[in-house]
């Protein structure tokens, strides 16, 4: 199977890291998903789990401090 059929055929789930950021990258992000952008219409949906998703979304600087969460 072709990988770009292959990575339309489900959602992609994304989880949510905010690693001290100023908070505006976390509006932000937040606001892709509001009726306005709507993200979900193209399979992006956030989750709360980080077993269940498919990527990472990490808004901040991390650094060594931050490696135990």
């Amino acid at each position: 199977m072709n990988l770009k059929l292959r990575a339309l055929t489900k959602s992609i789930w994304v989880f949510h890291v905010s690693a001290g950021s100023c908070n505006n990258c976390d509006i932000e992000t937040l606001d892709c998903f509001t009726p306005r952008f709507d993200v979900e219409r193209f399979g992006i949906q956030l989750i709360g789990s980080v077993r269940h998703a498919d990527a990472l979304l990490i808004t901040g600087a991390m650094n060594k401090k931050s490696i135990p969460r």
